[in-house]
């Protein structure tokens, strides 16, 4: 892809757009709404601030005057001053209201038009009624007929320009609403059109977005599943955003460098099988070639020890000696090197072993040896048969190196203790000491070949050091596993594990088919 068009391509930029028109869109509704709210407000302060205050002064010059008129026919009756002074206030109110009219002008000339016929009725009122009775006298001549009449026709007429004057008003606050019902629906229509348009933009641009970036990374992800479960072709699609891009780049580059290192990965496996087998036959070559000649030393060691018999000195007796541990020594080194070349390079033949008597019988062949060392071996099994898949020789020979160890480690403890038991899906074959231990910054090697611990060491305790990783790769061939606690001082317990035969599914046919059969149990 060119760098132009990943460049213009890009995430951000995409996400740009999106947002940019949803922000657009937001704008565009809040101008709206403003507008709207404006003009909404401006109907109903015209209604409120104009319409209102002149529709309360109207109301209040009918009040006024019908006060007034009230006081003008007391006078009348009565003669009392009082009476003239509130005519006057009333009157004086009165003429206030009207100037409250005219100062409050809606710019409404059929109004103001009202205003000024009914100001001249009120006016004629006062010239032709009013000051006509206050210019007599009171009393029953104050009360002329006619005089009364043309009040009463002049008061209807303020009152009916009054009337005239609050329909208009009423008129004008009915327009003024219905304006503002007319802005409020014209509101929003504009709202529902502008969030319509808005919503089909930010559609248009989020399905430009998905086709440009959310397809490509579906497509990206896709090519990870495949190459998770072990699709070794699989690759992703160059194409997208520039993100995109390069990092669909890199996992091909990535799925190519594995490719790779998986082909020299199985060139090295291979040539580590066939120099293990090189080894392996190197190991029993040679130790078959040394067990002649160490079998040949040791018997003509024998043979001069019986022909001098009493005519050695103690020098040449202690000579002799030496050479017969040495040659055991080495026996047992070439041994333990078959032993273990066996377990870790043939197959196991997996058949049915009863762990009960093979371990009745391990227990019983090396009692004799400790009780030498003066080391009870004591067994705790169950009466019933525990029965494991395996090769009981194999199996012997580990339970043997354990029981070995434990007795040759106590180390003046009295007792070593072997444990049978089921637990949950395994065997458990338990052997625990009270001998020396072992150092805890020692723990993390064992297992290793020829490794022995220090204090073993130092305490001149032979070994081959080969022990522990017979058992390893025994139980390995077994699908079982070796756990090791021990603490310095105070003696070790190790515990060994193997499924149960009825959680194992053997497998007809060659030693290698039964064993890449029997998988571990997860």
């Amino acid at each position: 892809m060119p760098e132009e068009a990943v460049r213009h391509d890009s995430v951000r930029r995409l996400m740009s757009r999106l947002v940019g028109s949803n922000i657009l869109v937001l704008l565009l509704l809040a101008l709206v709404g403003v507008l709207a709210v404006w003009r909404s407000t401006e109907s109903v302060r015209y209604v409120t601030e104009r319409l209102q205050p002149v529709a309360s002064a109207n109301a209040a010059v009918v009040q006024h005057l019908t006060t007034a008129e009230s006081h003008v026919r007391a006078w009348g009756l009565s003669g009392d001053p009082a009476e003239v002074r509130q005519y006057h206030r009333a009157l004086a109110e009165q003429a206030e209201d009207q100037r409250l009219l005219h100062l409050s002008q809606t710019g409404d000339a059929r109004l103001a038009e009202l205003i000024d016929d009914q100001k001249a009725a009120v006016e004629q009122w006062v010239e032709q009624y009013a000051e006509v009775r206050l210019g007599g006298r009171p009393g029953l001549s104050n009360a002329d007929p006619a005089v009364l009449q043309r009040g009463l026709d002049l008061i209807r007429t303020v009152r009916a320009d009054n009337q005239d004057v609050a329909e208009r008003i009423d008129v004008l606050a009915a327009e003024a609403r219905d304006e503002a019902d007319t802005r409020l629906r014209g509101t929003l229509v504009a709202l529902a059109l502008v969030a319509l348009g808005g919503l089909i933009a930010a559609l248009l641009v989020a399905r430009r977005v998905g086709r440009r970036v959310v397809d490509p990374l579906v497509d990206l992800e896709h090519a990870v599943i495949r190459m998770t479960d072990g699709d070794r072709q699989a690759r992703a699609t160059v194409a997208g955003p520039s993100e995109v891009v390069r990092v669909a780049s890199a996992l091909n580059v990535l799925a190519e460098e594995n490719e790779r290192a998986r082909q020299v990965e199985h060139a090295i496996i291979e040539q580590l099988r066939a120099l293990d087998s090189v080894k392996s036959d190197f190991v029993s070559n040679v130790s078959h070639e040394l067990r002649t000649p160490l079998t040949s030393i040791s018997g003509y060691v024998e043979i001069l020890e019986e022909e001098l018999g009493d005519r050695l000195t103690d020098d040449e007796v202690e000579m002799i000696d030496a050479a017969k541990r040495n040659v055991s020594r080495l026996s047992d080194l070439i041994e333990d090197l078959l032993t273990l070349s066996r377990a870790e390079s043939r197959g196991t033949d997996l058949k049915t072993v009863d762990l009960v008597p093979l371990l009745t019988d391990v227990v019983n062949d090396v009692a004799v040896s400790a009780s030498q060392r003066g080391v009870q071996v004591l067994l705790t099994r169950p009466d019933a048969p525990v029965l494991v898949l395996g090769d009981a020789s194999q199996v012997s020979r580990a339970v043997t190196n354990l029981l070995t160890n434990a007795v040759k480690y106590s180390h003046g403890a009295p007792e070593v203790q072997v444990c049978l038991e089921v637990d949950g899906t395994d065997a458990l074959v338990e052997v625990r000491d009270r001998g020396i231990g072992i150092p805890a910054s020692e723990m993390v090697d064992l297992g290793s070949r020829f490794y022995r611990a220090t204090n073993a060491v130092d305490l001149g305790i032979s070994g081959t050091g080969l022990g522990l990783r017979i058992v390893q790769a025994i139980l390995e061939n077994h699908h079982g596993s070796l756990e090791i606690e021990s603490e310095h001082g105070r003696g070790t317990t190790a515990r060994m594990r193997l499924p149960l035969q009825a959680f194992m599914q053997p497998v007809a046919g060659s030693p290698a088919a039964a064993r890449s059969g029997n998988k571990p149990r997860p």
